[in-house]
C-alpha cells in the first residue's frame, strides 16, 4: 500500500513540475519566441490596430516584448505593454496601424503622402518619428505629441 502511495505522490510531483516549467516558458518566452504571454495593453493594441493580422511570432527580450505579424509588421512593446515601435519595411504599415498616431498626423500623411508607404513609426519623448518609403531618398517626419509637424528630414 505504501508503494502505491509513493507512486501517486511521484505522479503528482511530476505533473506539478511540468506545469511550473510550462508556465515559466510561457512568461519568459520560449527559444523560438512563438508562445510568449503578452501584457494586456499589448493584446489590446493588437486587437485595435492590427485587426485581421495574424501574430506569427512573439517573444520577450529583456524587459521588452516583440511581435511579428504574417504581413511582416513588427511591433515592440515595453514591459507594461505600451508600444514603442511599429515597422514593416516590406509592404509598409497598414492604415489601421497608422491610426496610433494623433489625428492631425494621420490627416497630414493622408493629405501629403497618400501614395507613400509608412515604413516605421517610433514613439519618442517629444512625439512620433515616422519614416516614409520615398526611395531612393529617405524621408522622416517628426510629429509633436499633438500631431503637428515639428520637422521634416530628407536624406539624399
Amino acid at each position: 500500500m505504501k508503494r502505491l502511495h509513493d507512486f501517486k505522490y511521484s505522479i503528482v510531483a511530476a505533473i506539478a513540475f511540468m506545469t511550473a516549467i510550462t508556465a515559466t516558458a510561457a512568461v519568459s518566452g520560449d527559444k523560438k519566441g512563438t508562445e510568449t504571454v503578452l501584457p494586456a495593453k499589448a493584446k489590446t493594441f493588437i486587437t485595435e490596430y492590427l485587426a485581421g493580422e495574424k501574430v506569427v511570432k512573439s517573444k520577450k527580450d529583456g524587459d521588452k516584448y516583440k511581435i511579428e505579424c504574417s504581413s511582416g509588421t513588427k511591433v515592440e512593446f515595453d514591459r507594461n505593454g505600451m508600444w514603442h515601435e511599429i515597422k514593416n519595411g516590406k509592404h509598409g504599415i497598414s492604415s489601421s496601424a497608422i491610426k496610433v498616431l494623433p489625428n492631425a498626423a494621420v490627416l497630414y500623411l493622408q493629405n501629403n503622402y497618400n501614395e507613400v508607404a509608412v515604413k516605421k513609426i517610433e514613439k519618442e519623448p517629444e512625439g512620433y518619428m515616422v519614416e516614409l518609403d520615398t526611395a531612393p531618398d529617405k524621408c522622416e517626419i517628426l510629429f509633436a505629441n499633438e500631431g503637428n509637424v515639428k520637422k521634416i528630414m530628407h536624406d539624399n
